[in-house]
């Protein structure tokens, strides 16, 4: 990204399955918008689940936030809502706190770098379990979170 400060920005989107796309979108939206002192990414950020399917164990991606993109730049909240009113999508830049401001702060910033600092993708993690005894987690995105 950039030397300045990044912000972390949230999407809502009107309906949820099209994140993905919005995403990719804005990306190029912001390509377009030869803004090379600015930094911005935007992602929809996916996890990998284990599903049965026809008595099969399948690793699938799934959404984690449907609905919902996830900004990271170094851009101000108005250069963002240009690029999401040019990407035509309908979703809006949330507001947050109790000041009306837009970048997120707190646990939700927390969470927001920690989902950044895997590429918008959630791994599957190994746990170890042992009845009477807590969850141990061994390796994967959520060990960083113990």
């Amino acid at each position: 990204m950039s030397r300045e400060v990044d912000n972390y920005y949230c999407i809502a989107l009107p309906r949820a399955g099209v994140e993905s796309r919005l995403a990719k979108r804005l990306n190029k939206t912001f390509e377009k918008a030869d803004a090379e002192s600015v930094g911005f990414l935007a992602l929809c950020p996916e996890k990998e689940v284990m599903l049965q399917h026809h008595g099969k164990w399948e690793k699938v991606t799934k959404p984690m936030t449907p609905g919902y993109v996830m900004v990271r730049s170094t851009a101000n909240p108005l250069f963002v809502q240009n690029l999401l009113y040019d990407a035509g999508n309908g979703g809006r830049l949330l507001r947050y706190g109790n000041d009306g401001d837009y970048a997120l702060y707190g646990r939700d910033l927390h969470y927001a770098q920690w989902v950044f600092s895997y590429d918008g993708l959630i791994g599957l993690s190994k746990v170890k379990f042992v009845p009477g005894n807590p969850v141990q987690v061994i390796s994967g995105p959520l060990a960083s979170m113990q």
